[in-house]
């Protein structure tokens, strides 16, 4: 399954990578202010939400070695 994913995140540029990034965050965010105060009841968002944001981190750090800025 993360092959997939990994696929899908490899052939989006660089700016869409940081934008759904920014979902992620925004997410995350959410997320921990309602496990803090007890309303959350898919504790495993957060574990899921973590790896999302290595992936997309890697795959941006990726792009950057390679010396593709633009993406694809």
């Amino acid at each position: 399954m993360a092959n997939k994913e990994l696929d899908k995140l490899r052939g989006m540029s660089v700016s869409d990578l940081n934008k759904s990034l920014e979902t992620i965050y925004k997410e995350q965010f959410e997320d921990n202010l309602k496990l803090k105060t007890g309303q959350l009841n898919e504790t495993h968002k957060i574990r899921i939400n973590r790896k999302q944001v290595a992936r997309i981190k890697t795959v941006i750090s990726e792009k950057h070695n390679a010396g593709d800025e633009n993406g694809k």
